[in-house]
């Protein structure tokens, strides 16, 4: 008799627990309206570097150059200013990507993609500027080999 007498007792506070539950996150009307608090909206500004003249060698030889000039993109303020600051590191790690990667078989037979080529600045780029403030890369280029 025991036993059932407790058995009722835990089962009636069980019930009321998951009915207390029940009724605070789905039954019960919100108190008032939820605010809509909107960010800010950071203007994107753009930092272009110098042109680079890269040479394409092919079988150990200069078959043709190709001449790019980078410009990234990020939102203005203390961000912009620290691009600035490694504008210099940052070419100079464009060049040596772009010379790397402009000697590959792989892309010398299937053709300069620019996306392969952006795909490669931004993960550079992204390592000294930070990978959430980067917005976006993009490339000027002529002379390009077809």
């Amino acid at each position: 008799m025991k036993r059932i007498v407790i058995l009722l007792l835990v089962f009636l506070v069980l019930a009321g627990g998951a009915g207390g539950a029940a009724w605070w996150f789905l039954l019960r009307e919100p108190e008032g309206e939820l605010e809509v608090v909107e960010e800010p909206v950071v203007e994107s500004a753009f930092i272009e570097f110098l042109p680079m003249i890269l040479p394409i060698i092919e079988k150990g030889r200069i078959t043709s150059q190709v001449t790019m000039t980078v410009v990234i993109e990020l939102p203005e303020g203390e961000d912009q200013n620290r691009a600035e600051m490694y504008k210099p590191k940052l070419r100079d790690l464009f060049f040596s990507e772009l010379h790397a990667l402009f000697a590959l078989k792989y892309v010398t037979d299937r053709g300069y993609d620019g996306e392969i080529v952006k795909k490669r600045l931004m993960t550079v780029a992204e390592k000294i500027v930070g990978r959430d403030v980067l917005r976006g890369i993009e490339l000027q280029k002529s002379n390009y080999p077809s």
